[in-house]
């Protein structure tokens, strides 16, 4: 059974979009689905008692996007994992892709049908991405070719070496300035573009550079950006210490003439004694 809490903000204004009270009225249990709580701000939910607990979460998106209270509803950890929240959203694109920006796990449009709504709410239990189809099927073009390019895979079987090599050939740098950049011979850099225009399937550097910028690898400037960012930091080695010249042995030799070090004599290596038996 997945308990649900609903955050209803605008519950006293009759002319919302959406309007959760009619979800009282549906037998969601059938659904393995219990509406446990519902709170009138998000600042309420979050100090909810530890008993109080829900697995998700449903509110408008307009309460979402007002304040940042709803991020303590969630109590992950990691940045990257989706939020257990359902979000009601008009059909607004902008809206939308802010949502789905900050991590939330199910977006749904204020008409949809009690099944729908019990697919976002499982879904968001269980961490998983769930998009009204109404929006998939709006932006349908978009996601087959997003599918289809190969670019998503070819980009995966660059090393991360590749990686830095193709995003600076995407800023403009020659194999001189990318020696440079990234602290290796021109000769490596050389047989890291053979691989990646190879790996790409470009025929040359500008369309490998044409990959980058497409697919948003290029998204900082060329004075600011370093090496490994967006993945693991470069490594940077220290410059070689400098070595100073040695000072002469003595400071009377006459002008011009060449000064050798002074190298002192070996001692002898001490001789046994006759008749007797040195230890070591």
């Amino acid at each position: 059974m997945v308990t649900v809490g609903l955050i209803d903000e605008e519950q006293a204004q009759p002319g919302s979009a959406f309007c959760f009270s009619w979800l009282h009225a549906l037998d969601l249990n059938r659904f393995n689905i219990n509406i446990k709580q519902t709170a009138r701000s998000a600042e309420q939910a979050a100090n909810a008692r530890p008993g109080e607990h829900t697995d998700v979460w449903m509110l408008r998106s307009s309460t979402l996007l007002r304040s940042h209270t709803w991020r303590a509803l969630s109590r992950d950890t990691e940045r990257q994992a989706l939020k257990p929240i359902v979000a009601i959203c008009p059909a607004d694109d902008e809206e939308i892709g802010r949502c789905l920006a900050e991590g939330i796990a199910a977006i749904v449009l204020p008409n949809e049908s009690p099944w729908l709504l019990a697919a976002a709410v499982h879904a968001a239990a269980a961490r998983q991405l769930f998009v009204s189809p109404a929006v998939l099927t709006k932006h349908q073009r978009q996601l087959v070719d997003m599918i289809n390019t190969p670019t998503c895979t070819q980009l995966a079987e660059l090393t991360e070496r590749e990686h830095d090599v193709l995003v600076c050939m995407a800023h403009g740098y020659s194999n001189s300035g990318i020696a440079k950049k990234l602290h290796i011979t021109r000769a490596t850099v050389g047989s890291h573009v053979l691989r990646i225009l190879r790996k790409l399937g470009a025929a040359n550097r500008t369309e490998a550079a044409a990959v980058a910028h497409k697919v948003g690898l290029v998204g900082t400037s060329s004075l600011d950006w370093e090496p490994g960012q967006g993945r693991t930091e470069a490594k940077s080695y220290p410059a070689p210490p400098v070595r100073t010249p040695a000072r002469p042995m003595s400071s009377t030799a006459p002008a011009g003439a060449t000064v050798r070090p002074r190298i002192p004599a070996r001692r002898p290596a001490p001789q046994p004694t006759p008749g007797r038996i040195s230890y070591p």
